[in-house]
């Protein structure tokens, strides 16, 4: 709210803010379980060579959910969940913009990662994302390899996606 004198208050919207979504995307690798990231390309605008979980922008008329998915099938090839779910949204700043980012946890059926022309996959076992969540909460934590959005999303979140990822663990060794 911003007042314009004499009792009268104006509610600023904040139109120029977009929306993006990423979704912490876990898979049973050959190793063991990971969360599939992305490695921004070198010569990307914003954040360059840095990691991200799979996402990107909302399109007119798309949910949160639907673009979710999309993105994580566009970046990764994986178009097959057995469990997806909202974690929790918040507002980052990337570049000189600002974001509304909705965070998701994945849990995809085996699939073949088939990436992005130009892009990067890393898994990243579930005991190296913990590493990260530990260190994000400690007081001068700076997780340089990660994106701004990321590093936020890991700090707020981790415990709820590692929670998830427990489960989702759990839930398939009692299928087998």
């Amino acid at each position: 709210m911003q007042s314009l004198g004499r009792g009268i208050m104006v509610l600023l919207l904040r139109d120029s803010m977009e929306d993006l979504v990423g979704t912490f995307t876990l898979v049973k690798a050959d190793n063991g379980f990971s969360f599939v990231y992305i490695k921004r390309r070198s010569d990307d605008d914003i954040e360059p060579s840095k990691l991200t979980v799979p996402g990107g922008h909302v399109r007119n008329g798309e949910t949160a959910s639907e673009a979710a998915k999309r993105e994580v099938f566009e970046e990764t090839g994986i178009n097959t969940f057995l469990k997806f779910e909202f974690v929790g949204g918040f507002n980052a700043v990337m570049g000189k913009r600002e974001y509304n980012v909705q965070a998701f946890f994945a849990y995809a059926a085996p699939a073949k990662l088939e990436p992005e022309e130009g892009t990067e996959i890393e898994l990243m076992p579930i005991s190296e994302f913990e590493k990260f969540w530990l260190k994000s909460i400690s007081r001068d934590a700076n997780l340089c390899e990660f994106t701004t959005a990321d590093m936020e999303a890991i700090k707020r979140f981790g415990h709820i996606i590692l929670d998830l990822a427990d489960l989702a663990i759990a839930n398939e060794r009692v299928r087998i």
